[in-house]
């Protein structure tokens, strides 16, 4: 169990791994699906926290304009959980099923069958 006196403690050895999908520039088609290893190792627990804060407080703020009329001064929002995250992204998982099943990347068609194909299933 991780208490407040804990915060100031430093990370040692922790890296952690998630795929991501990076395109030239926002309008671009073309993009690369990359591992992304961040590595934690020398930060406390606190700059880990307030990290994972910044990022909810952006999400909360994005939903909370929906609302913003009925908004009070102080709002009390439970963090969620991220639920159960895959190993590889969806995309990646079903490029490697495609390669196995020896469909060409570069031939459109023969990988468009191959998605309907899985979809219809």
């Amino acid at each position: 169990m991780i208490n407040k006196s804990m915060f100031d403690n430093e990370i040692g050895n922790i890296v952690l791994t998630k795929v991501c999908s990076v395109k030239p520039d926002g309008d671009s088609n073309e993009s690369k699906q990359i591992t992304v290893n961040m590595d934690y190792s020398g930060l406390t627990l606190y700059d880990v926290f307030v990290k994972a804060l910044s990022s909810d407080v952006i999400k909360w703020q994005a939903a909370a304009r929906k609302r913003f009329d009925s908004l009070d001064k102080v709002e009390n929002v439970k963090a969620k959980s991220p639920g159960m995250r895959p190993q590889i992204d969806p995309a990646t998982a079903l490029a490697n099923e495609a390669i196995a099943a020896g469909i060409d990347m570069k031939d459109k068609t023969a990988l468009a069958n191959f998605i309907i194909a899985k979809l219809s299933k």
